[in-house]
C-alpha cells in the first residue's frame, strides 16, 4: 500500500493541485466505492457457472435494478 501511495503522491506532485472538478469526482467515487465492493462481494458469493442457471439468474436479479436505475431496460 506504500507504494501507490507513493505513486498517487508522484503523480499529484507532478499535475499540481486538483481542480474543484477533480477533487468533486475524488470524493463521488470514494463515497460510491464501499457500495461498489458490496455490490462486488454479493456478486461474486453467488454461484452463477455456466450450467448453473438458477445461479444466472439470481446475478441477473442483483445486476437488473442498478441497470434500471441508470435508465436501462431490462
Amino acid at each position: 500500500m506504500v507504494g501507490v501511495s507513493f505513486v498517487a503522491c508522484g503523480v499529484a506532485g507532478a499535475q499540481g493541485v486538483p481542480s474543484a472538478t477533480e477533487a468533486a469526482m475524488v470524493k463521488t467515487v470514494d463515497a460510491a466505492t464501499p457500495g461498489a465492493v458490496e455490490l462486488l462481494e454479493k456478486l461474486v458469493d453467488i454461484n452463477s457457472g455456466t450450467m448453473n442457471f438458477a445461479g444466472v439468474v439470481r446475478v441477473k436479479d442483483v445486476i437488473a435494478p442498478q441497470l434500471e436505475a441508470l435508465g436501462f431496460t431490462v
